[in-house]
């Protein structure tokens, strides 16, 4: 919430470039603390069998057997040991999910929403300015939508707590309300209105960004969640770049930003269809072999 502010601040005390140095700086930090930290191991320790030599060759047999007989009636009475399972190299879970359908689709939509909902608040204080706002009521717009972005992140989780509504589903509706919010602050004239809208199109940019791991969860399942998850972020990456100097190319090639934000909207249309898409196609799965869920390799 406090972010647009600083970084007014940072400009006026040391312009544009002194404030892309020092927010880069302050993100610098991350790598630090991530350096540190490092997962907790649990293990479980195995006795090794003790050796007696001075023991008589029969009773030392006959003990070892009931050790190992109390051995195996602890572990399978103990709920709080957990067995280890089945590993699986990188290599197999990135062959696993390049063959499930509905997790690439996905990729895809959620890609072109995030690019596209970067590229827009790259202009945003501009683009409001540009519609006879002041620069601080510019400022209180961006404050009211990364509140209700903030606010409303828990959105998603109670939504799929409804039958028969998941993270496609979610992510669907979502990325629908930004692509008819990116509309309305086009044609938006009053103050109340933009408040309004700015406050929907928070929700649906807090909503999305939540849905990102909520879903790749859901859709790869805990163990491929690690995968999953480096293959989405590459992809949003590259994506924003591309979608941040297309939108920059087209404000400079019309000289204003309505082209930039119907771009937005037409996007965020087409990711609304790749989210249905992938729930058609899903449907389709389970129909033809119910016992199948998303995390099933498609071939």
């Amino acid at each position: 919430m406090l972010f647009p502010f600083l970084m007014d601040y940072l400009i006026d005390m040391y312009g544009w470039r002194g404030c892309v140095l020092i927010v880069g700086g302050l993100m610098g930090n991350m790598i630090c603390f991530f350096a540190v930290c490092k997962p907790n191991s649990v293990g479980v320790s195995r006795p090794k069998p003790e050796t007696c030599c001075s023991q008589d060759p029969d009773k030392t047999q006959l003990s070892s057997v009931h050790q190992h007989l109390h051995q195996d009636t602890d572990i399978s009475n103990s709920s709080d040991i957990d067995l280890p399972k089945e590993q699986y190299t990188c290599t197999e879970k990135l062959n696993t999910l390049k063959k499930n359908v509905i997790f690439i689709i996905f990729v895809l939509g959620i890609a072109l929403t995030l690019s596209s909902f970067g590229a827009a608040l790259i202009y945003m204080l501009e683009f409001l300015q540009t519609k006879g706002f002041e620069e601080q009521e510019a400022l209180l717009f961006y404050f009211y939508m990364n509140t209700s972005a903030m606010l409303c992140r828990v959105l998603p989780g109670l939504c799929i707590l409804v039958p028969f509504i998941d993270g496609l589903v979610v992510s669907a509706f979502f990325t629908s309300l930004s692509c008819l919010t990116g509309v309305g602050l086009l044609i938006a004239t009053t103050y109340c209105h933009h408040v309004i809208l700015m406050c929907v199109f928070g929700i649906a940019l807090g909503c999305c960004n939540t849905v990102l791991s909520m879903t790749t969860m859901e859709l790869v399942g805990l163990d491929n969640y690690a995968i999953g998850i480096g293959i989405v972020m590459p992809v949003i990456g590259v994506s924003s770049i591309v979608a941040g100097a297309v939108s920059g190319w087209l404000v400079d090639v019309t000289g204003s930003y309505h082209t930039s934000y119907y771009s937005l909207s037409a996007t965020h249309g087409v990711a609304v269809f790749l989210f249905i898409l992938a729930i058609a196609v899903r449907k389709c799965c389970r129909s033809q072999t119910p016992y199948l869920d998303e995390r099933t390799v498609f071939a």
